[in-house]
């Protein structure tokens, strides 16, 4: 950040000294507003709530436009229906001085927005009912984000093995993950055994501890899926004459108070 420099032995101060401080502040708010709502030149951080009735009243708030931040004061306005509430500039000065060249100016700028109620609103005009909160911004966009990193989204192909084929064009298992810790195995084989290692996970991929499940094998018995923490992913109960249908959704990591070890043998199924 700019900073002006007070160093002693009577540096002379000059009217760029004041702008460098001034447009240094506005600077910092405008890259931190933007850090959070990149894109956005106007919205609401606090206040300007409306409230309506016979009597509309515009609260007073904080407006951000374009890198300023501006005070909004309260105003009240009878309702009509035909009128739309918007907010402008209203910019004015105060604390008369004396310079010394004989001159009189007024050397504080008041620069603030104002509610305003009309048919047509100036051009230079920020309607109302288009702006929206720094907290309702901050939110959809997180919203987005959780729903675009929630995907499900391919991660890898696992190929079968031995015993197992696959039913579709895909040639394997499919494994696919987000940014949630969910993981889903996805796929369609046939089976020449009704047990056995169907695949295995990847190093990195395998749960931290044994899960398991269930999977379509064409009956009214479903057929059961077993993952290991070493990542052998084995069924029992698969179909030997028609497709095996697998839609399994697991958590990679979560925490194991039973600490048993799935067995992985042919155990059978219940009629």
């Amino acid at each position: 950040m700019k900073r002006l420099r007070n160093i002693s032995g009577g540096m002379p101060l000059r009217l760029q000294d004041f702008d460098l401080i001034q447009d240094n502040l506005n600077d910092a708010i405008d890259c931190i507003i933007q850090s959070l709502v990149p894109g956005e030149s106007a919205l609401i951080l606090k206040g300007l709530t409306v409230a309506d009735g016979s009597t509309i009243v515009a609260n007073a708030g904080w407006l951000y436009r374009s890198g300023e931040i501006y005070f909004v004061p309260q105003a009240n306005f009878a309702f009509n229906a035909s009128k739309i509430l918007y907010l402008i500039p209203n910019t004015t000065t105060e604390e008369s001085r004396t310079f010394k060249d004989g001159s009189i100016h007024e050397v504080h700028e008041i620069r603030n927005y104002a509610w305003g109620y009309d048919e047509n609103p100036p051009i230079y005009a920020i309607r109302y009912d288009e702006l929206y909160t720094l907290d309702k911004i901050l939110k959809a966009n997180i919203l987005s984000l959780f729903g675009q990193t929630a995907i499900l989204a391919p991660f890898i192909t696992l190929p079968y093995a031995s015993g197992f084929s696959p039913a579709t064009s895909l040639t394997g298992l499919a494994l696919l993950s987000n940014s949630f810790n969910v993981m889903m195995l996805h796929g369609a084989f046939t089976a020449q055994n009704g047990y056995g290692k169907l695949a295995l996970l990847p190093i990195g991929q395998r749960p931290s501890a044994d899960v398991v499940g269930y999977f379509f094998n064409g009956t009214s018995a479903p057929g059961v899926l077993k993952i290991k923490t070493n990542g052998e992913i084995h069924v029992t109960g698969a179909h030997t004459s028609q497709i095996n249908y697998i839609s399994f959704f697991f958590y990679k990591d979560f925490g194991n108070s039973v600490n048993y070890n799935l067995p992985i043998g042919a155990p059978a199924l219940p009629d």
